[in-house]
C-alpha cells in the first residue's frame, strides 16, 4: 500500500456555472476583492534566489520561469484566486452572455504603465493580436488559449488582417465574441499579461525579442514593481512602483538572483540565505530537502512547504516499435517502485496524482484512476507476453535483441534517474542514462522527438485551470510523445466545451482512466516546494509557490 500524501483523486462538490435563461441575456459577474489588510511595515529590500527566464515579454515566452516571474511587473485582465478562480486585476469587472459566448470587460481607469502613460482598451487588443501574431512562433501555445475567439484562427494564419472578435466599445470597455463556448477563457486566456501598445506598435513582431522592452530596463509594464535592470544570468532588480494601481509595495525593492539546481550552485545559495545575502528561495530554486532540518533549525531563517510546483514524470516515445505495444508500458510501471522514490529521495515529502492535474485542481482529480505500480513479477509477465525474456545475464531478450533503451532528459533527471535505473535494472531493462543541461535535451531532442524514453517535469503548479498543459502535453497530434487516443483527444476538447463544472469533472475523470491505461508516460511524484526566507520576513501564507509569489507586493519585514 502507498504511502504519504497520496492524492489519486480529492472528489469536489460539482460547482454549476452554466447559467439559464435565453442566449441574449447577460450575467454580471463582480468578485469579490483580494487584496490583503494595509500594513505600514514598508521599506527594505529582499534578494531572492530564483531561475531567470530567458525574456521579460510574456507573450514570447510560455515556459515556467517567465510565467512565474512576469506577474512581478505585468497585470492581466483577471488574477487567480487562492482557489484558482478569477478575480479582477486590470478589468474591474464582467459580463457573460447566458449562452457563454460573448464577454465584457471594463477596464480600471486608474492604472498607468510604467512610463506614466495611461492604460487602455486598445493595449488589450494589441497584446491578444501581437500573441496571435503568425510571426510570434515562440507564443503558439499562448495563442492557442485564444483559438476560439471569432477571427483568431484567420490572425494567426495570416489570412485576416485582425481578430475581428475582438471590439474596443471605448477607451475601459472591450467586448470578446467567441466561436464557442471556452471554460478557462477568465482563468487563462484573459489572464494573460497585457502589454503597452505605445511602446510595441511600431516594432514587428518578429523582432520583438531582440528589442529593450523584453531584455531588461526598457520593460514597461503596469505592475507592482518596475525593471530597473536585467543582467542575465545574474539578477533582475526592481524597485517598488509607487504609482501602483493597489498602492506601493510594502518593500522598497526585490532582486531576482539567478540560480540554477546543480549541487555547486544549490550549495552555494543554502550558503547565502544562512549569511543573509539572500532573503529568500523558493519555487525551482527552493530549498533542497537535504538542507531543511539544517535552515529549520536556523534561528536567522524559517521554513514553509507547500505542495510541488511540478510532477516528475518519464514520458515513452510512442513512436519507438519497442512502445507500441500497451504491455511494455504497463510493465515498465509495474517495474517502478514510487514508494522508494518517494522515501529516499524526498523523505517521503511528496503528492502523488496519476494524471496531468494538479492538486490545486483537485475537482477534476479522479480517485478512481489506476496505477500500476511496485510489482516486478506482473512486469515480467506481461514483458514474456509480448515476447520478452530474462537471459542469463539478467536483461530482458527477444530475438537476440537486448532490452536496451536511452533514457534522456533535464529538470530533475539527475535525481530521480539513478533510481529508476536501478529499479528497472530489476525487471531486465538495461538502462543508459543521461542527464542534460535544458538546452541541450529540449530542443535538439526533445521537441525534434528524437528522444526513446524522456525524463521531465510538468510545472503545473504554475497554471490556473486543468486545461493549461492539455494542448502541448497531451492533445493527441499536438503532443511529443505520439500518444494518439481519438477519444482522449475528443475528452480534453470537450472538457473546455462546458461552463458547468459538473460535466467538466465527468470528462476529466475519464480522460485520466484512459491515459493511466495506456500508460503513455510514468507519473512519479510531486515532491513538496520548501520555501526559505528570513525569520523577519513575512510572507502572507499560500497553498502553491506560484500563489506565494504572486503576493511579492504584501511581503515586509516585521522588526526593521
Amino acid at each position: 500500500m502507498l504511502r504519504g500524501r497520496l492524492i489519486l483523486g480529492i472528489v469536489a462538490t460539482a460547482l454549476f456555472l452554466g447559467a439559464c435563461g435565453g442566449d441574449d441575456a447577460t450575467s454580471t459577474t463582480v468578485p469579490a476583492a483580494d487584496t490583503p489588510e494595509p500594513t505600514s511595515k514598508v521599506g527594505g529590500t529582499v534578494v531572492m534566489s530564483l531561475n531567470h527566464p530567458q525574456s521579460l515579454n510574456p507573450i514570447l515566452n510560455p515556459v515556467s520561469t517567465t510565467i512565474f516571474t512576469v506577474p512581478l511587473f505585468f497585470n492581466g485582465l483577471t488574477r487567480p484566486g487562492d482557489d484558482m478562480e478569477p478575480l479582477p486585476d486590470l478589468a474591474e469587472r464582467w459580463e457573460i452572455s447566458n449562452n457563454g459566448l460573448t464577454y465584457t470587460f471594463f477596464l480600471r481607469d486608474d492604472v498607468t504603465w510604467h512610463d506614466g502613460e495611461p492604460f487602455t482598451a486598445d493595449d488589450v487588443r494589441f497584446s491578444w493580436e501581437a500573441t496571435c501574431h503568425p510571426d510570434n512562433r515562440t507564443g503558439a501555445q499562448i495563442c492557442g488559449f485564444f483559438n476560439r475567439v471569432k477571427g483568431a484562427p484567420e490572425y494567426k494564419a495570416g489570412t485576416a488582417t485582425e481578430i475581428t472578435g475582438i471590439t474596443i466599445l471605448d477607451d475601459h470597455t472591450v467586448q470578446v465574441e467567441m466561436t464557442e463556448v471556452y471554460a478557462p477563457f477568465l482563468t487563462i486566456s484573459a489572464g494573460q499579461m497585457i502589454l503597452p501598445e505605445h511602446v510595441w506598435r511600431d516594432v514587428p513582431v518578429s523582432e520583438m525579442s531582440a528589442h529593450p522592452a523584453s531584455r531588461g530596463t526598457g520593460t514597461i509594464g503596469t505592475g507592482p514593481f518596475v525593471v530597473q535592470s536585467w543582467t542575465a544570468n545574474e539578477s533582475i532588480v526592481m524597485e517598488a512602483n509607487l504609482d501602483y494601481y493597489e498602492g506601493r509595495p510594502n518593500l522598497d525593492g526585490l532582486t531576482l538572483r539567478a540560480t540554477g539546481n546543480a549541487p555547486a550552485q544549490t550549495a552555494a545559495r543554502v550558503s547565502q540565505l544562512k549569511v543573509g545575502e539572500v532573503q529568500a528561495m523558493g519555487l525551482y530554486a527552493s530549498l533542497p530537502q537535504d538542507n531543511v532540518a539544517e535552515i529549520q533549525s536556523d534561528p536567522n531563517n524559517q521554513v514553509r512547504s507547500v505542495v510541488g510546483l511540478a510532477n516528475q514524470y518519464v514520458e515513452f516515445n510512442l513512436r519507438n516499435p519497442m512502445f507500441q505495444d500497451v504491455r511494455i508500458r504497463q510493465a515498465i510501471s509495474y517495474a517502478t517502485n514510487r514508494q522508494e522514490l518517494w522515501d529516499g529521495l524526498w523523505g517521503g515529502n511528496v503528492t502523488f496524482v496519476n494524471g496531468p492535474i494538479h492538486p490545486a485542481h483537485a475537482w477534476a482529480i479522479n480517485p478512481a484512476t489506476p496505477l500500476f505500480d511496485n510489482d516486478v513479477a506482473k512486469a515480467l509477465e506481461l514483458f514474456a507476453e509480448v515476447g520478452w525474456t530474462l537471459g542469463s545475464d539478467g536483461i530482458l531478450q527477444k530475438d537476440g535483441e537486448k532490452f536496451s533503451i536511452p533514457f534522456q532528459g533535464c529538470c530533475g533527471i539527475a535525481t530521480y534517474g539513478p533510481v529508476l535505473q536501478q529499479q528497472w535494472k530489476r525487471a531486465g531493462i538495461d538502462v543508459q542514462l543521461e542527464s542534460l543541461d535544458f538546452g541541450s535535451f529540449w530542443g535538439p531532442i526533445y521537441l525534434a522527438r528524437n528522444h526513446v524514453i524522456a525524463g521531465l517535469n510538468l510545472p503545473y503548479g504554475l497554471y490556473t485551470d486543468p486545461e493549461y498543459p492539455m494542448g502541448g502535453y497531451f492533445t493527441p497530434g499536438l503532443n511529443r510523445s505520439g500518444w494518439d487516443s481519438i477519444r482522449g483527444k475528443e475528452l480534453i476538447r470537450q472538457a473546455t466545451a462546458t461552463l458547468d463544472r459538473g460535466e467538466r469533472q465527468k470528462l476529466y475523470f475519464e480522460l485520466q482512466i484512459i491515459m493511466a491505461n495506456d500508460v503513455p508516460n510514468l507519473w512519479l511524484g510531486i515532491p513538496d516546494e520548501h520555501w526559505a526566507y528570513a525569520n523577519d520576513l513575512v510572507i502572507p501564507e499560500k497553498k502553491t509557490g506560484y500563489l506565494t509569489i504572486r503576493t511579492a507586493k504584501d511581503w515586509y519585514y516585521q522588526n526593521r
